[in-house]
């Protein structure tokens, strides 16, 4: 195998030495990830939640009666389909996520005219097709064409995919999970519009199939929807012509393509709604047509008649686009008097050509009708002008007078502000409108807090802290006094002036201000707390003495703390600071959850806190428990022994297991989960100093078992840690600050509520902002991104990752050592007779070391795999190793970092396709010397360019030379050579020209084993790394007896 490898390997940096240019530069590549990261991060924080709802006032401009329609009122009954289709989409979207007008004027201008616009689009033959891969709902292959399959045919697939597993499949699935997302973000507004088709371009083909004849599409003159679909479409941007494919789009602007996508996606919502209300009894071929039924199912006619009659109907949502003008009403105020309120807002008529720029004048009706050579424009004008009065009734008073402006009182101008204009600019109709008019200002309740006193506790917010609060009403920079605030009541429901400014008196709300205020009602001490971290007291504004304000700044300012002087390491700037924070939390009382990025170090952080704690004297009466996943137990005690060698450590774990009396317990007891689950009245029946829940997201579901073993802990302080993002996993952070920090963040029903559902499915800015200040002095979180941190980063970071046998695994490797210790017994006793005879002793010292070396290739696979070793089949992971490279794989997926995995062994790679493979993550790519050159290359292309490939495995040798993966920036050597030339040759795959991450490298050492010792020698000799270069672990055979034995024994790990 090594010299296929070898001749392999050869061949392919030949091959990749040969190629003198290539198509690509590094630079053109550096500028496309650039590129398509920043059109992610758009995409990946759609505000869904700032589409402004229009509830049902679409359609209230279209006539009461449709003539294909039975139903008396037909804009009703589709108001009223359109929010159950949304409501029961949603509700299907979140389980998977937890797991009317009178007739209007008909004239001949039709709304079937060719329009490069948004309201009418062309549409291809067929939308894009999707084809689902496996049963993974997020694995998808991307069929942008003219496929004969819909994209409603997996328009279910889209709404019940999990966020996170979209992310790494394909961007092109990405593209277009967010669109159907954008689409049931319009329907759940009701910002949708409904638009005939054209007949011509959907006869195209062969096929005789009915097409749809009505199409929803975004409401593109809603300026909030405007801005939501062009932010999506410059997030889709690198992608959009993959997704999809017309020949007529060639040229389209990208918002132009996205459009059409999220119309496409709208009506393959409502498509597959309609089959879940399949027994539903559609009265009409209307209400077909607009439930989004497939045509082909029913049996109903359709001809030119039909189209004409539904075009008619639908006039109204063209008004902006009939004319060679565009409709305009002009609001004017006039200066403010001491007496006036606001009788001097006036509203009017006019028109502006199309393509007019921002500050031209409209021309008005009055010139109109007295312009004898506008004769055309005048009598369409007053057309448009009446159909608008059936939105605004006030606005007939224009067309009655002649072209006079008409006043607006307070009731009429609120009726007009709120319900007319936001229809009309809906219609295409330009609405001017003067700033004062444009920000109006509302009474605010405010929930001030005093100074209060800090308690005898500095930095902390106490009771006493809080104590000072009341209820006050603000009008824009003005505290109202109750006197203002009644006088202001009198004119509820009205928009009134005061000075320069209009105010808005909402009745609704004006009496709820007004009753909390009169109540005198206080909250909670943790209610308060929750406020002033937030800003918000249940829709509240807080407002805070300076005082008090300095106390919340020192609760998240981290002051500098002196590293404990028993610290046996070197802390970089970043975790110096961690550390400090994590002490200024555990001296004011406060829980802690450090949750940084994967490979900042979060462990040292915290055996710094716990090294500074027993300095402290924190240890003497109480003891820290430290509760982490099995495959980090060895991980642990080594780190704890390198770093602070002062701290007693003891494992609680194996059958052996036994808690020492109170006065005889360690300072850190390590423990797993799954041990602390079976014991917990063990661990609750003492008291701790400290409880620290490393890979904390184990408890991330409250009503399990483990999490109830967890917080039955005893402990005044829990200290977490999770590397795992925040993003789309906000209810497993509200489980693990509940208990990091108790009641911090209210019931699970009211987080939900508040954070995870407004964060998650509609990236509402606010809330993650008063997210972030909630949890600020309780969560430390940091990315590699951040400018800060990134200049402390080593581009390179390398990791001696420890790992424990299992009891098969420890057994085996007992067995076989003493087997192979007493051949090499047998073979010394040869070699002293050989050698006192005058025999061959070379012979015999040279069987004695091809011993040495048949033990530490068996010793090696036995700490690999048993079934390696044994050579049978184990379909899942059967090693500590194993088990803690699938544990790797799970939290490099979180961080969306591409893998390298390599082994000396071909067999083992073949085992760990298998295991990775039965674990979700996919079959990864195996590279070795058996694979032709060709196909390897392709592999490498392959795992540089697919997002979907994760994974890859490469034998050590083949990964030698020749190839560039930088695409990946984890690296685990599975099982180490013990030869430094050549795990760097492996690294330097990903760590070269091109990386443009930092690299994270896992060396796998079983400790308690030979592995661990070997791996110690080296570290101590580094004179004797140089010494293997070429020979690799043959010098091992070189040790004497006494020494092997030593290497080889098997350390106790409890």
């Amino acid at each position: 195998e090594a010299a296929s490898e070898a001749a392999a390997s050869a061949a392919e940096a030949a091959a990749t030495e040969g190629t003198a240019t290539e198509t690509v530069t590094a630079e053109d590549a550096a500028k496309t990830a650039d590129r398509e990261a920043a059109a992610l991060a758009l995409l990946r924080t759609l505000p869904y939640g700032t589409v402004e709802s229009m509830g049902g006032r679409m359609f209230e401009l279209l006539a009461p009666r449709l003539l294909l329609s039975q139903q008396k009122d037909f804009p009703a009954w589709l108001g009223k389909m359109l929010r159950r289709a949304a409501r029961e989409l949603d509700r299907m979207s979140r389980n998977a996520a937890a797991g009317t007008a009178p007739e209007s004027d008909a004239s001949s201008a039709s709304p079937l005219t060719d329009e490069d616009g948004v309201a009418i689009n062309d549409l291809p033959p067929a939308p894009p097709a999707v084809k689902l891969v496996g049963t993974s709902a997020a694995r998808f292959e991307v069929k942008a064409g003219r496929k004969k399959e819909a994209l409603n045919q997996h328009a279910f697939t889209y709404l019940e995919a999990d966020p996170r597993a979209v992310r790494l499949a394909a961007p092109e699935v990405e593209v277009l999970y967010e669109v159907f997302r954008t689409a049931l973000a319009l329907m759940k507004a009701g910002a949708l519009i409904p638009v005939v088709l054209k007949d011509r371009d959907l006869k195209k083909g062969k096929e005789k199939v009915l097409p749809p004849v009505l199409w929803w599409m975004p409401a593109m003159r809603e300026e909030s929807v405007a801005k939501l679909v062009d932010r999506l479409a410059r997030g889709a941007s690198p992608w959009l012509d993959r997704v999809i494919e017309a020949e007529w789009l060639e040229g389209r602007s990208d918002l132009t393509k996205t459009v059409l996508l999220v119309g496409l996606a709208a009506n393959a919502l409502l498509s597959a709604h309609a089959l879940l209300v399949a027994d539903a009894k559609f009265q009409s071929f209307a209400e077909v047509i607009f439930a989004g039924v497939d045509l082909n199912s029913v049996d109903c006619p359709w001809g030119d008649g039909e189209a004409e009659t539904l075009a008619r109907w639908l006039k109204p949502f063209l008004l902006g686009d009939l004319f060679p003008w565009v409709p305009v009403l002009t609001v004017r105020t006039a200066r403010a008097s001491d007496e006036s309120q606001a009788g001097d807002v006036t509203v009017n008529f006019g028109i502006l050509p199309h393509g007019a720029r921002r500050d031209a004048t409209p021309t008005l009706l009055s010139k109109l009708l007295t312009d004898t050579e506008r004769t055309e424009d005048r009598f369409a004008a007053l057309s448009c002008l009446k159909t608008l009065a059936v939105a605004a009734p006030v606005l007939d008073g224009i067309r009655t007078s002649g072209g006079k402006p008409v006043r607006l009182d307070g009731a009429t101008l609120k009726d007009f502000l709120f319900e007319h204009a936001p229809h009309l600019k809906l219609l295409g109709v330009k609405v001017l409108l003067p700033e004062r008019l444009k920000k109006l200002l509302k009474p605010r309740l405010l929930a001030a807090f005093g100074a209060g006193s800090d308690g005898g506790i500095k930095g902390a917010l106490t009771k006493e802290s809080l104590a000072d609060f009341s209820w006050k009403v603000a009008l824009g920079d003005k505290t109202l006094t109750e006197e203002e605030l009644k006088a202001l009541m009198e004119h509820a429901g009205e928009v009134v002036r005061v000075g320069e400014d209009f105010v808005y008196l909402d009745a609704a709300e004006l009496e709820a201000i007004a009753k909390t205020v009169e109540s005198g009602s206080e909250p909670s001490y943790l209610e308060k707390m929750r406020a002033v971290l937030t800003g918000d007291l249940n829709g509240a504004a807080v407002v805070t003495a300076p005082e008090l304000e300095a106390r919340i700044e020192a609760m998240t300012d981290v002051p500098e703390i002196a590293l404990p002087q028993k610290l046996d390491a070197t802390l970089r700037p970043y975790q110096e600071r961690g550390y400090a924070w994590l002490m200024k939390n555990l001296r004011l009382g406060l829980g802690a959850l450090i949750a940084d990025d994967m490979g900042l170090g979060k462990t040292l952080q915290v055996i710094a806190a716990m090294t500074a704690l027993k300095e402290d004297g924190e240890f003497k009466t109480q003891k820290a428990l430290v509760v982490v996943p099995t495959t980090l137990l060895a991980n642990w005690a080594r780190e704890l022994a390198k770093f602070s060698p002062g701290l007693t450590v003891g494992t609680y774990h194996g059958t052996k297991r036994k808690l020492p009396a109170p006065k005889k317990t360690p300072d850190v007891t390590l423990t797993s989960y799954g041990t602390l689950r079976r014991d917990a009245k063990t661990f609750a029946s003492r008291k701790w100093r400290l409880l620290v829940l490393d890979e904390a997201q184990v408890i991330k579901n409250r009503s399990t078992a483990q999490s109830i073993a967890v917080k039955s802990v005893k402990a005044p302080q829990v200290l977490a840690m999770s590397g795992t993002p925040v993003e789309n996993r906000l209810m497993e952070y509200w489980s693990i600050l509940s208990t990091v920090q108790p009641k911090l963040l209210g019931s699970e029903a009211d987080f939900r509520r508040t954070f995870a559902d407004p964060i998650e499915r509609e990236h509402d800015e606010r809330a993650i902002a008063a997210f972030r200040r909630l949890t600020a002095p309780f969560m430390l979180r940091r990315l590699k991104s951040d400018p800060k941190i990134i200049s402390d980063l080593p581009e390179k970071n390398v990791l001696d990752h420890f790992t424990s046998l299992t009891p098969t695994q420890t057994a085996l490797y007992k067995k076989t050592l003493d087997e192979m210790l007493e051949a090499m017994k047998e073979a010394e006793k040869t070699e002293r007779e050989a050698a006192a005879s005058g025999g061959d002793a070379e012979a015999a010292r040279m069987k004695r070391k091809g011993l040495v070396l048949r033990l530490i290739t068996a010793l090696k696979q036995i700490c690999n795999s048993p079934s390696q070793y044994q050579k049978t089949e184990a379909p899942t992971s059967d090693s500590g190793k194993g088990d803690a490279l699938l544990a790797i794989l799970g939290q490099c997926r979180d961080a969306e970092r591409k893998v390298l995995i390599f082994t000396q062994f071909r067999e083992m790679g073949e085992k760990l396709q298998d295991w990775i493979e039965a674990a979700g993550f996919g079959r990864p790519a195996f590279l070795h010397g058996g694979v032709p050159v060709k196909a390897r290359m392709a592999m490498v292309d392959k795992f540089q360019t697919d997002r979907t490939e994760r994974v890859m495995i490469i034998s050590l040798k083949a990964g030698g030379t020749g190839l560039n993966l930088t695409a990946a920036s984890a690296v685990v050597h599975y099982d180490l050579w013990w030869n430094p030339a050549v795990e760097a040759q492996a690294t330097d795959r990903a760590y070269r020209i091109g990386q443009r991450r930092d690299v994270l490298v896992y060396r796998f050492v079983t400790a308690g084993t030979f592995e661990e010792k070997i791996n110690a020698m080296l570290a101590k000799k580094r004179e004797l790394a140089d010494l293997t270069v070429n020979t690799g672990e043959t010098w091992i055979g070189d040790l004497s007896s006494t020494e092997i034995r030593e290497i080889f024994r098997l350390e106790d790990q409890n």
